[in-house]
């Protein structure tokens, strides 16, 4: 029995807990369909809740409002809580990797609004192997041929152990309604031609079991993967600097590594610190190979727009610059504001506390010359202050030398403003400007916290 087959691939890949909060996403198409019916008439023995999330693409005209009010009805019907999103901006000729991206980041947004929440996609195993092809003949490298994962962060995939034709007969013996997606016809596209010429040929050379015996070599392939990734993250541990989301690796280390292990080795880096699982293009190999034995020191390398390294005379420096587009950001008093990997918070304060004298993530200023909202950015050229005890001015890019700070460090100081002054270099040195005095009477206290 399917259900049965779906239950335990769930407990076996640790896909749901107790007091989970699941959503589907929900096209209104056969195997999105099958899955909410499924997981609804699971909630009891999952102890889960469950909601459903529908994106029209408004790229079909009549069809695509067609969908969405077929998803509407359903989810009435079955008391199911399913809020639509449209997505604006695209034509007919939008790539499918710009629409996956604006798809996902509605379903991030709605995964905000729940405690334990995961977004369950209908991937099936027929998906699985059209993914494992196309990879395989556009020559990707090994960690690519794992295709879809069963679970990736708060995603999971509850049908990567099912057929489409189990799915199916799933269907009609619960008598589902679905609406088919005219899209999964049109022959141009790659996928769909896997679908319709190459698929039916494999079953009809290995037989109808053909899917079921390429997931067990599949899932022998992944078995290994993980066992050699797993040694050369460990290996690769070393150079992880801790807190400071960044990794750093000597140049001769680098180039000591084989081609399968510098892969590896960059993988593991944006793992880590970019949060997600990262996949290396194979263009790109070649260039950061050049980059990495004649760009001078201080050039970026871009593996991705928010997934750099930075290159020192002797040392390769890999970090996450996930910040956004703004120049700058401001403070007011009783504010948090979020800036990059720190959480500042500013506050009026009656007097200093002992307990803060020994943390460098707190200062206390004086209020009495502040303008606010305070302003916060990092280092640009230029940059100068009287440092704390000192009398002259001095530039920031001599004072981070004598700190010893590195190229990349230097980079992700955040400076506190009032106005054009700086307040204090965060974590390192306030301002001669700013110090309290015996005579001060608005006191202020920065803290910055790292996220």
């Amino acid at each position: 029995m399917l259900t049965q087959k779906v239950i335990a691939f769930i407990n076996s890949n640790n896909l749901i807990s107790p007091n989970d909060h699941i959503i589907v996403a929900l096209s209104g198409g056969r195997d999105s369909v099958a899955l909410l019916h499924m997981l609804n008439s699971l909630k009891s023995e999952l102890q889960i809740s469950l909601s459903a999330v529908h994106i029209n693409h408004g790229l079909r005209g009549v069809e695509s409002d067609n969908e969405e009010a077929f998803v509407k009805s359903l989810c009435t019907k079955m008391g199911i809580n399913c809020p639509v999103y449209h997505l604006t901006g695209f034509n007919k000729d939008a790539g499918e990797n710009a629409l996956r991206k604006a798809r996902y980041e509605k379903f991030e947004q709605e995964a905000v609004k729940f405690e334990n929440c995961k977004i369950a996609t209908a991937h099936h195993l027929d998906d699985q192997l059209e993914t494992y092809l196309m990879r395989l003949f556009k020559g990707s490298g090994p960690k690519g041929l794992l295709a879809i994962p069963a679970k990736r962060l708060k995603y999971i995939r509850p049908f990567l152990c099912c057929t489409r034709r189990e799915i199916n007969d799933y269907c009609d013996d619960k008598n589902i309604q679905f609406i088919d997606d005219p899209s999964n016809f049109v022959a141009d596209k790659l996928r769909n031609k896997i679908r319709k010429n190459l698929t039916p040929a494999l079953e009809g050379v290995f037989g109808k079991s053909y899917l079921e015996e390429f997931s067990k070599s599949h899932e022998r392939y992944k078995a290994y993967y993980q066992e050699y990734r797993q040694y050369n993250f460990t290996e690769f541990e070393k150079y992880y600097i801790k807190g400071k989301h960044q990794l750093r690796i000597e140049k001769h280390d680098y180039r000591a590594f084989s081609q399968n292990r510098k892969l590896h080795f960059l993988e593991y880096c944006f793992s880590c610190i970019y949060g997600l699982p990262f996949t290396v293009q194979s263009s790109q190999i070649n260039d950061f190979e050049t980059f990495v034995n004649s760009a001078k020191t201080g050039a970026f390398f871009h593996f991705s727009e928010s997934c750099k390294v930075l290159t020192d005379r002797t040392e390769l420096f890999f970090f996450s610059d996930a910040e956004t587009d703004e120049k700058f950001w401001e403070l007011n008093a009783g504010q948090n504001v979020k800036v990059g990997n720190y959480l500042v918070s500013l506050g009026r304060a009656e007097s200093l506390r002992d307990s803060d004298r020994e943390n460098q993530w707190v200062e206390y200023i004086d209020g009495a010359n502040l303008t606010l909202p305070l302003k916060i950015r990092y280092w640009q050229d230029g940059d100068a202050f009287i440092p704390l005890g000192s009398r002259g001015s001095v530039k920031l890019s001599d004072f981070f030398i004598n700190q010893k700070l590195n190229l990349l460090d230097k980079h992700k100081v955040p400076l506190i403003l009032s106005g054009e002054k700086i307040v204090w270099l965060a974590g390192l040195r306030l301002s001669e400007l700013f110090k309290i005095k015996k005579q001060s009477e608005i006191i202020y206290k920065i803290e910055i916290k790292l996220l």
